[in-house]
């Protein structure tokens, strides 16, 4: 699962520019989630992170590096192993980690390049679509909302528990992103 927090953009409509502030693939991977700095004017309210929280944190770049590093050690990056991210709505990888990579001049790995919308597959096997994205599929399956809404590890664990109980459910899940 993937999840990205940015900072704030100071109004400019281009998140990137404040930078990716956590990085968080859900449990049970064995990559540990970890902030990433440096970041300026967080959005406590919305996220619940303070700048304290990413100070001397490492860059995206680092962590860009320990992604394909567990990548490759998991074995997920053998052409004849398929893996996929998930993510709540298209945008932390269709907008903001692009953003973000072209903004510092750094490359986008294949892997980020295609996933699954929880939103979308949520709606194929439900019928509705969920306007409230985490909470109303949480709603929808009876499940309870862990943590805070927007906090990049609570969201990857929410995201965790939907796709165990559609999958439960007998649904199968089919990459949703268009090819770049």
């Amino acid at each position: 699962m993937a999840t990205a927090s940015p900072a704030a953009d100071g109004g400019r409509g281009r998140p990137w520019e404040g930078g990716l502030v956590s990085w968080p693939p859900a449990p049970p991977l064995t990559l540990p989630w970890t902030w990433m700095g440096p970041s300026w004017g967080q959005h406590p309210g919305l996220t619940g992170i303070i700048q304290a929280m990413v100070d001397g944190q490492p860059s995206l770049q680092q962590v860009l590096e320990r992604v394909d590093e567990w990548m490759a050690k998991e074995g997920l990056l053998d052409p004849n192993v398929k893996s996929i991210f998930v993510t709540c709505g298209d945008w932390d990888l269709k907008v903001m980690l692009p953003g973000q990579c072209q903004y510092l001049g750094l490359p986008v790995a294949d892997y980020f390049k295609q996933w699954i919308n929880l939103k979308k597959a949520y709606s194929f096997a439900m019928g509705c679509w969920p306007k409230n994205g985490l909470l109303d599929m949480n709603k929808g399956l009876s499940l309870q909302h862990i943590g805070r809404p927007h906090s990049g590890i609570d969201d990857c664990k929410n995201i965790a528990n939907i796709m165990k109980t559609l999958a439960y459910r007998g649904f199968i899940f089919k990459q949703t992103s268009k090819p770049f």
